[in-house]
């Protein structure tokens, strides 16, 4: 077969071509130390990779979230310790104080420095980090806690996102804190605080209790009714004792809600304040406590209080009645517990509402002055409570970096499975850039000695 000059020179350059194309390829791979910088090189594999620097960037921005978090969740540990070592003092001066050989100017001396001590509990309940509260929940713009220990934050939970699926909450809604509010039995500390300088002071009052609540308006009328003396739930034959189940209560009331009130004692008692939706805007409520604690059966509830709230068009509270709350004849002999309502009495729903949110007590105050032995249970109290704030950051924490290090561990998997596909061996990338670089040389020269025939030689 005869073949012609000219079609080996085109046999030539297309060789040099296709030597020049795989001697680039090579160069860019050296470069960059990739195997694919286009979608055309691969696009099937392209497509595993753009997934895997998605997934890639999604898990340093939840470390990035958690690193950030950390910080914040090791100054609320802090700051719960140091309260700790405020309300261990208070209950120092409280135990101290309680002697009778303690009287006059050594008291007024320790109420001096209960109220320093107060000054201090509210410079931690407003803490800052960065100047972000950290117990205002979502609002920002000021202290969440008056000069008086009055609660002007929210319950917003302020969490980031730890995984596709899962966030880490990184506050403490100061109600909850500092209050007890949504904590079974909870206690408020600057009421504590406040109630044993006043007893240090030789000042006694009568008991009071504030609560500010939401109550939903959406909530239906319960089938059921509250139990009544006499009938068919009351489990107490007395006349004017009623004992009733937790059940029978529950069923007939839309929203209950825990206050725990210390006797002379020192012994707790916990109120449970259940709220009924009669139509409109109106509500009724009862107050029950362990009948077991007034001489009654362990497995009942008794009324020890009832009263009444009503609400306008927006959900204002208008007026409310109230019967004083009494426990008397508590099993332990102490005094009886009163908490007296009425026109300028002491039990007030100050602040609550009846709007379209789900009811929820929102704040809490409390006072008792009824001698040391009530303060010092509740010091023990309030401390027990911010203890278990403290378990739930160490938590937290620990959840916070075993999330971290899952994370590491999955992104060191990602990387190396992106690696596997994208990039190459730098090693056998300049070995094939030598090779190739040889091969370019050869064709070249070939290419050259064509060069050299002259134009009767393609003739031919």
């Amino acid at each position: 077969m005869r073949v012609s000059y000219q079609s080996l020179f085109q046999q030539v350059n297309d060789g040099v071509q296709r030597s020049l194309i795989r001697l680039s390829d090579a160069q860019r791979a050296a470069a960059t130390g990739k195997r694919l910088n286009e979608f055309a090189d691969d696009p099937f594999a392209m497509t595993q990779v753009f997934g895997l620097r998605s997934a890639i960037s999604s898990l340093r921005q939840y470390d990035r979230n958690i690193a950030n978090g950390l910080p914040v969740l090791e100054i609320t540990d802090t700051v719960f310790g140091q309260v700790t070592d405020v309300l261990g003092r208070a209950r120092e001066l409280a135990v101290a104080m309680a002697n009778d050989t303690n009287a006059g100017a050594n008291r007024l001396s320790a109420a001096g420095e209960v109220a320093q001590l107060f000054q201090q509990a509210l410079s931690l309940a407003n803490s800052q980090v960065e100047g972000q509260r950290l117990f205002g929940g979502f609002q920002n713009g000021a202290d969440p806690f008056d000069a008086s220990g009055a609660y002007l934050g929210d319950s917003g939970d302020i969490a980031i996102q730890t995984t596709e699926t899962s966030t880490l909450s990184l506050n403490f809604p100061g109600n909850e804190v500092f209050q007890g509010v949504g904590v079974l039995d909870g206690v408020g500390i600057f009421d504590v605080l406040r109630d044993l300088e006043s007893v240090l002071r030789g000042n006694t009052g009568e008991r009071g209790l504030s609560l500010k609540l939401n109550l939903d308006s959406a909530a239906a009328t319960p089938g059921a009714a509250f139990p009544t003396d006499g009938g068919p739930t009351d489990n107490n034959p007395a006349v004017g004792v009623i004992d009733a189940t937790l059940a029978n209560f529950q069923a007939a009331s839309n929203y209950s809600t825990n206050v725990k009130v210390f006797d002379s004692l020192g012994d707790a008692h916990t109120l449970t304040f259940f709220f009924r939706n009669d139509g409109g805007n109106a509500w009724s409520y009862q107050v029950a406590t362990n009948a077991a604690d007034l001489g009654g059966s362990a497995a009942d509830l008794r009324q020890v209080g009832t009263g009444s709230l009503n609400f306008d068009g927006a959900g204002a509270l208008t007026s409310s009645t109230a019967n004083p709350i009494s426990l008397t004849g508590l099993v332990n002999n102490a005094a009886t517990v009163t908490i007296p309502s009425g026109t300028g009495g002491s039990l007030t729903f100050s602040g609550t509402t009846q709007l379209a949110a789900s009811s929820k007590l929102l704040t809490r105050s409390q006072t008792n002055t009824d001698g040391f032995a009530p303060q010092i249970a509740r010091f023990d109290a309030t401390m027990a409570q911010i203890n278990s704030f403290r378990t739930e950051v160490g938590a937290r924490l620990n959840t916070a970096e075993a999330i971290q290090e899952r994370l590491a561990r999955i992104e060191l998997q990602t990387v190396s499975r992106r690696a596997e596909i994208e990039e190459i061996d730098i090693v056998e990338a300049f070995s094939d850039l030598a090779r190739l670089e040889q091969a370019f040389t050869a064709a070249l020269q070939v290419s050259a000695r064509l060069t050299q025939l002259s134009l009767l030689n393609f003739l031919q």
